[in-house]
């Protein structure tokens, strides 16, 4: 039996709606296609699947869609993400979060928060790694693509792990989550501490031995865009003076306190966003290259195994 259109739901009818527009337009140049609301109508896999099929499916230029649901939120959450927020000085208007991940806040709870949505309608049907910091977050998904044949990720990148107790980590973000863990010491007794809770070692993952996220990218490319941060202050870091023998990010703020009288470092979020906002175009070191072209199908792969908790005993 066949359902006539008319008889199907209202969220059925626009996304085919949408569809058949861009079809029928046939356009030359690839449209910038703005969506608004575009969870209405839909339940929270249907809006799961708009937003792959929005990410990898439909032949425009970009997509800009606004969501008050979850289950919209976009694949790349370190750069896909602005966040529309009321003005506290002037309640008439908005404020336009370029850069939205500033809070200290782990994992998804934050924008959660900010969306007005509870982190239990998010949690039920996404698939997630989930890293140590915010870096991860928006580099991680950049730096796969770039890694290998730069299609667009089927899962999201969380931050929050190095906040979190092993127990809540496994819970906190999604149905299917692996664990990525940086390459020192705390990453060493952070991936013993899931495998404790249960985790399969086939869902955990580390850094190389003494590395993070940044010493996966061409060091000059990531000192350069430390620069163009540090140069809004009038300040600079010459490539030749960092520590070799510590993580680059690690070298940046060891100089920038001990010579530029930065008590804080550098602001890794800010300098992240600028990485990433290179898009194709950021390089990688070699180690990074090896590394990351192997991660992606071994994160795939694992994201294809649910598995089921069996904590061991203690010692």
């Amino acid at each position: 039996m066949v359902t006539p259109i008319a008889e199907r739901s209202d969220g059925l009818r626009t996304f085919l709606g949408l569809v058949c527009f861009l079809l029928a337009a046939n356009l030359d140049v690839p449209p910038v296609l703005l969506v608004d609301e575009a969870e209405r109508n839909l339940h929270y896999d249907a809006q799961a699947d708009l937003v792959r099929v929005l990410t990898h499916e439909l032949r425009v230029h970009k997509v800009l869609y606004t969501t008050h649901s979850p289950g919209c939120l976009p694949l790349d959450l370190g750069t896909g993400i602005r966040v529309v927020s009321r003005n506290p000085d002037d309640p008439g208007t908005s404020i336009l979060s370029n850069n939205f991940w500033t809070n200290e806040h782990p994992g998804f709870s934050h924008l959660l928060f900010a969306m007005g949505a509870e982190a239990a309608a998010f949690s039920a049907f996404r698939r997630a790694v989930l890293a140590e910091g915010v870096s991860e977050m928006i580099l991680l998904p950049t730096l796969l693509r770039n890694a290998t044949d730069g299609s667009q990720l089927d899962f999201q990148v969380a931050f929050g792990l190095s906040n979190l107790s092993a127990p809540r980590a496994i819970s906190s973000v999604a149905l299917i989550t692996t664990f990525l863990v940086d390459g020192d010491g705390s990453g060493d007794i952070k991936k013993r501490q899931l495998e404790a809770e249960g985790v399969p070692r086939s869902h955990i993952f580390q850094l190389p031995k003494g590395k993070a996220i940044e010493d996966l990218i061409d060091r000059a490319t990531y000192v350069e865009t430390v620069n163009e941060v540090l140069a809004e202050q009038g300040k600079s870091i010459p490539l030749k003076d960092l520590a070799t023998k510590v993580t680059v990010a690690r070298a940046v703020d060891d100089y920038a306190k001990s010579h530029l009288g930065l008590p804080n470092g550098v602001g890794h979020k800010i300098v992240a966003s600028r990485l990433a906002s290179q898009g194709s175009a950021l390089p990688l070191s070699a180690v990074g290259k090896r590394y990351l072209s192997s991660l992606r199908p071994q994160l795939e792969a694992a994201f294809r195994t649910h598995y089921t908790l069996f904590p061991s005993a203690p010692n």
